[in-house]
């Protein structure tokens, strides 16, 4: 299966909840599946990234570039 990359460049709260990534910014809100992303890029200095969604990500072997 192919994974995913995601990109986020504005300031944005990332959490989990039942095996998703929930990722709200001001503008927008949404969600995606943790077993689907291979990279998650945060290139914004005021992005939350929750421990328990680090640990979801870690876990699916997705790499989180900072």
């Amino acid at each position: 299966m192919l994974k995913k990359t995601l990109l986020i460049e504005n300031k944005s709260s990332i959490s989990a909840k039942n095996l998703q990534l929930i990722i709200k910014s001001e503008t927008r809100e949404g969600t995606v599946p943790i077993e689907e992303i291979g990279f998650l890029v945060l290139d914004h200095p005021e992005i939350y990234l929750s421990i328990p969604a680090m640990n979801l990500l870690i876990e699916n072997n997705s790499a989180v570039i900072i």
